[in-house]
């Protein structure tokens, strides 16, 4: 579960400025050696102010998630600190593009007002994501099970991964991806 949720961080990255500082790592359990955590380092080199970026930014943070989905049927959680950071990038994107949320919201029907306009740029960013990774099943598998195995892979060691990535409708591509198909 937790090597398909970071590979699917990883592949939003096929999109994104190579980096040599990517790297992945699970962490195992003692007891039963179950992967139990995970995490994507990209370190500071990728990021930038700008709407493509901040876009970007939020199809990464969705995709480990969506993920499990695809492979899995459904999500099995660990996705708060995700889910959380997606919503701050969220306002701020929408705050500088022009989005509909009071700012002021303090009566009820305010803050219900900012949730549902908040829910449906995240579905809407969710179904692209998820073709997204649809599309990119197998590699998605393949760099799931290399996470399974390895548990700890460097950016040398992704790119040759990560290149295989193809955009897909509404995905951003930033300048100089990994992908030459980008």
């Amino acid at each position: 579960m937790t090597a398909v949720h970071e590979a699917g961080h990883l592949l939003a990255f096929g999109l994104a400025p190579r980096n040599p500082h990517l790297r992945a790592s699970v962490e195992r359990r003692q007891e039963g050696g179950r992967l139990i955590s995970g995490t994507v380092w990209y370190g500071k080199t990728h990021r930038q102010d700008g709407h493509a970026v901040m876009l970007w930014e939020m199809q990464h943070l969705l995709a480990g998630a969506l993920a499990e989905t695809v492979i899995f049927g459904e999500s099995h959680g660990g996705n708060g600190g995700d889910l959380a950071q997606h919503e701050v990038v969220a306002r701020k994107y929408l705050a500088a593009n022009g989005g509909d949320l009071i700012w002021s919201a303090h009566h009820p029907a305010e803050v219900a007002h900012n949730a549902a306009v908040l829910n449906d740029f995240r579905g809407e960013q969710e179904r692209t994501v998820q073709a997204f990774l649809e599309m990119h099943q197998p590699l998605l598998s393949d760099l799931a099970s290399l996470l399974e195995r390895r548990t700890h892979l460097e950016a040398r060691e992704l790119y040759f991964l990560l290149r295989r990535v193809r955009p897909t409708p509404g995905m951003v591509v930033l300048d100089g991806a990994w992908s030459p198909h980008a």
